[in-house]
């Protein structure tokens, strides 16, 4: 889905930090967790992601070899997070080991979370943090609240868009875009076809 760039400036121009809600015309309206849940799918209870995880540079290099298969260079990490480009996954084939199998679905899974549901305003980087939350067996990673986290996360980068005039804002554009559509009739495109499943979130 293309991401309406006029649409997503003039919501940004409407958000207020106080209220976490967007002032329009006809009132205040503003993206709940019930949103969150419905348009991407996404688990609303569980266990909070939160805290700082501290790492020296050799020691996310390290993980990142035992976890996805992949040894980083030093100059394409920071203290909290790594270029889009130096996270690469195996090609899976035929005779892949189990093990390779695991390393590319958490590698893959790594890059959802930073490129799409976690992205920041230059959408090249990926936040290592996330490694750390998907170590060990990955049905595990359902126990987070994902959809509180991505929508705490779009709340964070639409104040700093509003207070501080950015060019660039981060968070989940696509939830949005498809929450502004859903919910403000007057900017959904009139071609728009909305085609429900009943066992596919709404976003897809």
């Amino acid at each position: 889905m293309k991401v309406d760039h006029s649409l997503i400036c003039a919501l940004v121009e409407r958000w207020r930090p106080e209220t976490h809600t967007f002032h329009l015309p006809f009132g205040e309206v503003g993206i709940s967790l019930q949103d969150v849940a419905v348009i991407l799918g996404l688990p609303i209870q569980g266990m909070p992601l939160s805290g700082p995880t501290i790492r020296g540079k050799d020691q996310w290099i390290d993980l990142c070899t035992q976890s996805c298969g992949f040894t980083p260079l030093q100059t394409d990490m920071r203290t909290s997070d790594i270029t889009m480009s130096a996270v690469t996954r195996h090609r899976i084939v035929d005779d892949s080991t189990d093990e390779e199998v695991t390393e590319h679905t958490r590698t893959l899974i790594w890059q959802l979370l930073g490129g799409f549901l976690f992205p920041d305003t230059s959408g090249a980087r990926i936040r290592l943090y996330f490694l750390e939350v998907l170590q060990g067996d990955l049905a595990l990673a359902r126990r987070w609240s994902w959809g509180s986290a991505v929508l705490g996360y779009l709340y964070h980068n639409l104040c700093n868009g509003a207070m501080w005039e950015t060019k660039q804002v981060g968070g989940c554009m696509h939830l949005l875009q498809i929450w502004a559509w859903s919910r403000i009739s007057m900017v959904r495109p009139s071609a728009l076809q909305v085609i429900q499943h009943d066992h596919l979130p709404y976003g897809c």
